[in-house]
């Protein structure tokens, strides 16, 4: 079996900017290629590049162009020449459209509920603060673009989600039965030793990710430590250098948030409502012992297994915050049941496994077509 994997950019290209639904397509590549499993990523980047991660995982980067139709055709061109026998995508992007295209069988993995909507790119067209000028000149390539992603959405062999309610859309909206497969990360073996109370944000610094209200909650909290890591429109957090409780560490390596989550109890989630399935900043978190507190719970596990808080604003989120500081035994017991839940929940082996069960099945000659 070759499993071919097409995403807009790669985990370990510097030059890339990198999300949590990039992140998971490395981790699902790099398990099936630990399992002796033929991978080839096909990815953009502004240099290119070919090399292999280990002898099963091989990497092409090609060098990305201005413009959405030139990109497409040559990732198209590229793979046509490839061997592989199904193909894998996350995230709503025109590369589901080019799986569609190779006429192998595809899976598309949603990384969150706004990926399954019908025209998500015109509806975001005509909500944001562009010129009427503008919304009408971006009318047509935004149109074609949904097409193109609805066309490969609605043709998939296979639609993968994060939870119950992903599931039910993708019946609602595209009469397919999805199957849920959490995301997976390398298990923490130790509880992280904590010494002092931190409470970190983690992500990319977007509109809808809202971290400016990190520093909102860091001024009604000025008794504790917080930390910002991420990048992005530094403008969202104009002011951080004047809040003496709040560190902004900019843009780390993987592995520096994960020192960074060994040290902290507490880690937030801001993100606008239905916007995104449980973020990998949460679950790295919560397998290190933080207490996950979001503003959204579309992922439905913090309440239904007691390992978080959903709050409903800012103020809520403050309070939990201050409460758990000043209760340390119920942080202790919310930060133990986070790590031990999380890394059981979200285990590498157990649902690497899973996606290697659906790519046999997808590629079995006995599989119902």
């Amino acid at each position: 079996m070759k499993v071919l994997f097409l995403s807009d950019r790669y985990y370990k290209d510097e030059y890339a900017k990198i999300t949590g639904s990039i992140y998971q397509s490395y981790l699902i590549a790099e398990y099936l290629s630990k399992k002796g499993i033929k991978t080839i990523y096909v990815s953009l980047s502004k240099k290119e590049r070919h090399f292999f991660e280990n002898e099963n995982f091989e990497v092409f980067l090609l060098e990305e162009k201005n413009n959405v139709l030139l990109n497409l055709f040559k990732v198209l061109k590229f793979v046509k020449n490839l061997d592989f026998d199904v193909v894998y995508t996350r995230g709503r992007d025109y590369f589901v459209f080019i799986a569609f295209l190779t006429k192998k069988p595809y899976i598309f993995n949603s990384n969150a509920q706004e990926g399954l909507r019908r025209f998500k790119y015109i509806s975001k067209l005509f909500n944001n603060r562009r010129s009427i000028l503008k919304k009408v000149l971006l009318f047509f390539p935004f149109l074609i673009l949904d097409f193109m992603i609805q066309v490969g959405i609605k043709n998939a062999s296979l639609i993968v989600v994060q939870n119950e309610f992903q599931k039910l859309e993708a019946k609602r909206i595209w009469k397919k039965d999805a199957i849920i497969i959490s995301n997976l990360q390398h298990k923490v073996n130790e509880y992280p030793s904590k010494k002092e109370k931190v409470v970190v944000w983690i992500g990319e610094i977007t509109k809808w990710k809202k971290p400016y209200l990190l520093l909102e909650i860091a001024k009604m909290l000025k008794e504790y430590k917080f930390k910002l890591i991420g990048h992005g429109d530094l403008k969202l957090i104009e002011g951080y250098e004047d809040i003496e409780n709040l560190e902004y560490l900019g843009k780390l390596s993987n592995e520096k948030v994960n020192k960074e989550l060994e040290r902290s109890y507490i880690v937030l989630n801001t993100s606008e409502s239905e916007k995104e399935g449980i973020s990998n900043a949460i679950i790295q978190g919560m397998m290190r012992g933080n207490v996950p507190i979001c503003l959204n719970d579309d992922f439905g596990i913090l309440q239904k297994y007691e390992v978080g808080f959903k709050v409903k604003d800012i103020y809520e989120m403050a309070r939990t915050i201050k409460f758990l500081f000043e209760n340390e035994e119920v942080l202790r017991e919310y930060s133990r049941r986070a790590f031990e839940f999380s890394n059981s929940y979200f285990d590498y082996e157990k649902n690497g496994s899973l996606y290697y069960e659906v790519f046999k099945t997808l590629t079995s000659p006995f599989k119902i077509r």
